[in-house]
């Protein structure tokens, strides 16, 4: 008769493993498809998000320039109005700062600086210098403002150098400055991928003018693998850092606009499927044949594990309610170390509750003294240690080496708020199970006085 129930139990194990596997195996296969046809939807609506993008910046082209040089003049003739031979080099320097300019070169007549901030060029003829030769034509009347070729300043992505000149308010020489801005990536295109959105290229014969895809900057569509063939279709794959990319490309005007999503690895879904399976079926057929296991499990998961996760519920309410104010609204996401910092002390105060409501009420541990808070103590650092030492790297490396993200935040932020809610699930597990096998244990006498 035992026998007999062993077996019904062992054929109801496998038939019920076997209807999970199924279901399984069917969710996976529509994960994948949909996560296809997702992707596929996503890049569709990148490219028109980007297609429309630059095909403003393409009607706008002129306007955006005429705009630029005016604010850039504007700034010149603002110092020309409020020099005069009165001014001193004091006053000169205050009028370089409340500007917001780098630098002022006062020139009379007969080319020679009569006043600079800083004073480098002072006592100069500007004809004899490089930078500023030929602001000559202005004194000479040759021309009314001149602006030099905006140069990519160093050690920067979007900021430009470049001088500009006027005329003096009374006619006689020139007002040059110098500034700095990034208002000039607005007028080249410099930042109009990084407008469009991630894993976007922008190009214009053949020279990549603007691109937020990959981790290094390329000047060439051929540095990427891309050539005219690939453009001349719909889309095309592309293989590139050792990641697979579906691609996209569109043209307006003299650009072209490339969309690139990556491809998850089919290879990788069905590795797990298949250990998803092998355990699934290691578990049925352990619960159905060892009735040891299923009396653990039935122990295991007993008031005291529901109590643990009502406990667990306001503990959550407390320590990650105040470790999302500390890194969100502090400030600490600015710094490298902030999730860390947020987490560990979201977790100190939140640990303090949990220690009392799971003594005195999960678990009723009546032992006194300083040895439960140590064990505890121990415990939350080494639950702490395993669930974010997993958690954070793990996400950091999908999100963002993958350029993954959601909610419209950028991918370094969205792996952080991740991680801290993939860290909870995981301290959560190992938590339970080291407060009541260590830091609350039962005595083995209370044990036996109890049977």
């Amino acid at each position: 008769m035992k026998n007999k129930s062993k077996t019904i139990s062992f054929s109801y194990a496998l038939v019920i493993t076997a209807i999970v596997v199924v279901l399984s195996f069917i969710c996976t296969c529509f994960a994948v498809s949909s996560a296809s046809n997702s992707s596929q939807a996503d890049l569709n609506a990148a490219l028109s998000y980007a297609d429309d993008k630059v095909k403003d910046f393409n009607s706008q082209e002129s306007k955006i320039k005429f705009d630029f040089a005016d604010k850039i003049y504007s700034k010149a003739n603002a110092v020309a109005l409020l020099y005069s031979k009165d001014t001193t080099d004091e006053d000169l320097q205050k009028i370089t700062r409340d500007l917001y300019i780098d630098s002022v070169v006062i020139v009379d007549s007969n080319n020679n600086c009569v006043a600079s901030y800083p004073e480098d060029y002072k006592g100069k003829n500007i004809k004899k210098t490089d930078d500023y030769a030929s602001f000559s034509k202005i004194v000479k009347g040759m021309a009314v403002k001149l602006m030099s070729e905006p140069v990519l300043a160093e050690d920067s992505s979007n900021e430009y150098s470049l001088l500009a000149g006027v005329p003096q308010s009374d006619g006689t020489g020139a007002v040059i400055i110098g500034i700095t801005t990034d208002d000039y990536a607005n007028v080249n295109g410099a930042n109009l991928a990084e407008n469009c959105g991630r894993n976007v290229i922008i190009a214009k014969d053949g020279e990549i003018i603007s691109s937020t895809f990959g981790s290094e900057k390329k000047a060439k569509l051929e540095d990427l693998g891309i050539n005219d063939s690939d453009l001349s279709k719909d889309s095309f794959n592309l293989n590139y850092d050792g990641n697979s990319y579906l691609c996209k490309t569109s043209v307006q005007g003299d650009y072209t606009i490339i969309c690139a999503s990556q491809q998850s690895s089919s290879a990788a879904v069905w590795v797990i499927l298949i250990i998803e399976i092998v355990l699934l079926l290691c578990a049925a057929v352990m619960f159905a044949l060892s009735p040891k296991f299923s009396e653990f499990f039935s122990n295991f998961f007993d008031i005291k594990f529901w109590k643990f996760i009502l406990v667990g519920i306001i503990n959550t309410l407390v320590g990650n309610g105040l470790q999302f104010v500390f890194y969100a609204c502090f400030g600490w996401d600015k710094f490298q170390w902030g999730v860390w910092l947020a987490s560990a002390l979201g977790y100190l105060i939140g640990s303090i509750v949990s220690y009392f409501l799971n003594k005195y009420f999960t678990f009723k541990n009546k032992e006194k003294g300083w040895k439960p808070i140590a064990r505890f103590a121990l415990n939350i650092a080494i639950c702490y240690a395993i669930a974010y030492g997993i958690a954070i790297p793990v996400t950091k490396w999908i999100c963002v080496a993958n350029s993954f993200t959601m909610f419209g935040l950028r991918p370094e932020v969205f792996a952080d708020y991740a991680s801290m809610l993939i860290g909870a699930c995981l301290f959560v597990a190992t938590n339970y199970i080291g407060q009541r096998f260590f830091a609350f244990r039962e005595k083995k006498t209370d044990s036996n006085e109890t049977k």
